[in-house]
């Protein structure tokens, strides 16, 4: 068992403890933890004497702002901005706005020009130079 989990077991145990209300187990496990924790030894020195239960509370850090006391939070640690963009606006870049208007116009010229060469009787093989370049 890790140490934040023990320490939670024994200190809520700690009103039995000093009572001697406990099981020999758990004052058995109450001990091991005793021997190296020293808030939970304070807190029974001080049960024993006749003080009362403290609430119980964590060893660990708070982990919510609620759980925070008013004066422990820094003023600048408040909420933080929002990011600021580094570019005001998104425009598409020219390549994307007229890549398929390009693309069309150049499937069209190849349709039309293969029309045209297979309207006026040439072979396929024109067609294929004209495309290649070399005619």
């Amino acid at each position: 068992m890790d140490f934040d989990k023990a320490h939670a077991k024994c200190f809520a145990a700690l009103p039995k403890i000093a009572k001697g209300e406990v099981s020999p187990k758990v004052d058995k496990h109450a001990q091991a933890h005793l021997a190296e924790c020293d808030e939970c030894r304070e807190e029974l020195a001080r049960l024993k004497a006749g003080g009362e239960p403290l609430p119980k509370r964590s060893r660990a850090s708070a982990t919510t702002l609620s759980e925070l006391s008013p004066g422990s939070i820094p003023v600048s640690a408040g909420v933080p901005s929002l990011p600021i963009p580094l570019v005001t606006s998104v425009e598409p870049s020219a390549w994307l706005r007229w890549g398929p208007v390009l693309a069309g116009v150049l499937v069209l010229e190849t349709a039309l020009l293969g029309w045209i060469l297979f309207q006026s009787g040439q072979p396929v093989s024109a067609f294929i130079r004209c495309l290649a370049g070399s005619v």
